[in-house]
């Protein structure tokens, strides 16, 4: 906070008579202030040293000598009214100094609350945006999230989209239990999203027990590979099911080359890859290609990729 010396006391000494007296104020071989007649002053003055912050001035007030000889008569009262008068500056200064001081700390105490709550809110909106685009369990980017990706990825062709779902977890929650259920679907989230995010894609939680893949600029063989990359890390996780059987993924796999990008096409085309992986026996990579990258009615036949079959029925 700056506060101008010369204004202050130029409207400390307004009220009075400018021609009776010579009021000073100066510090280090410099006159900072003056107010009053420039000649025919007396030779002596009242002074007073005055601190302000690091500086030490000196305020004076010296009478004129016409004003000495019209009140010669009463030189011990103008003794008393001149000592008065620089007291009284001396404490107007030295009050409003300590005032503005109090006012500085009390503005620079307010900012610092005002930087920590900015801060403090900005942190909760990142933690707001953070949950409405992540899953908590997994810590997952959540299927909305996975959609916004796909719509602002730039040139993403060919674009491979990749449903997994885990065989059986009905009966992981119905044996062990939903909280054992959740750890199962955090440790396959763990081991299948650094494969993916390896490639450059996206791997989030679509919801229950599937995920999703999204891997751009990733042709069918590329595909193919880190599917059975993903079903094999399933394998090697360490989850078993009821029956002690390792716990396995079936993948349908699509992929297109072709723009405008019709997400929901995508989608659909690898879930019903996903659902012929069920239909075959579970634990595989079944891959088909997008509808609209073929003649209408004419949808390739998949390509099936089985390294193991998954033993026995149950839930999907």
């Amino acid at each position: 906070m700056v506060v101008s010396v010369d204004t202050l006391l130029s409207s400390l000494l307004e009220q009075t008579p400018n021609q009776d007296r010579a009021v000073t104020l100066s510090g280090n071989n410099q006159l900072y202030f003056h107010y009053g007649p420039l000649g025919a002053l007396a030779e002596w003055q009242y002074q007073q040293t005055v601190a302000l912050g690091t500086d030490r001035l000196t305020l004076s007030v010296r009478p004129s000598l016409h004003w000495l000889q019209a009140m010669r008569s009463r030189l011990p009262e103008i003794t008393l009214i001149f000592g008065i008068l620089l007291a009284y500056l001396l404490h107007m200064v030295l009050y409003i100094y300590r005032r503005l001081a109090h006012q500085h700390r009390l503005a620079n105490q307010a900012n610092a609350s005002l930087r920590a709550e900015i801060k403090e809110r900005k942190r909760l909106q990142q933690e707001v945006e953070w949950i409405a685009s992540h899953d908590e369990l997994t810590q997952l980017p959540n299927r909305r999230e996975l959609l916004r990706w796909m719509d602002a990825y730039p040139d993403p062709l060919p674009l491979a989209v990749l449903i997994c779902d885990l065989d059986h977890f009905k009966s992981v929650n119905d044996h062990f239990g939903h909280l054992e259920g959740d750890r199962y679907l955090k440790v396959i989230a763990q081991y299948c999203r650094l494969p993916v995010e390896h490639a450059g894609g996206m791997f989030a939680r679509y919801g229950g027990e599937e995920f999703v893949a999204c891997l751009p600029h990733c042709d069918r063989k590329t595909a193919a590979e880190i599917a059975e990359v993903l079903r094999l890390a399933a394998i090697d996780s360490g989850l078993v099911l009821p029956d002690d059987e390792p716990v396995t993924l079936s993948i349908g796999v699509s992929v297109t080359n072709t723009l405008p990008l019709q997400r929901n096409r995508i989608l659909q085309a690898a879930d019903d890859s996903l659902y012929r992986a069920k239909q075959e026996g579970r634990n595989r990579v079944v891959l088909t290609e997008q509808a609209e990258s073929t003649p209408q009615g004419q949808a390739e036949a998949p390509l099936q990729a089985q390294l193991e079959d998954d033993p026995g029925n149950g839930s999907r």
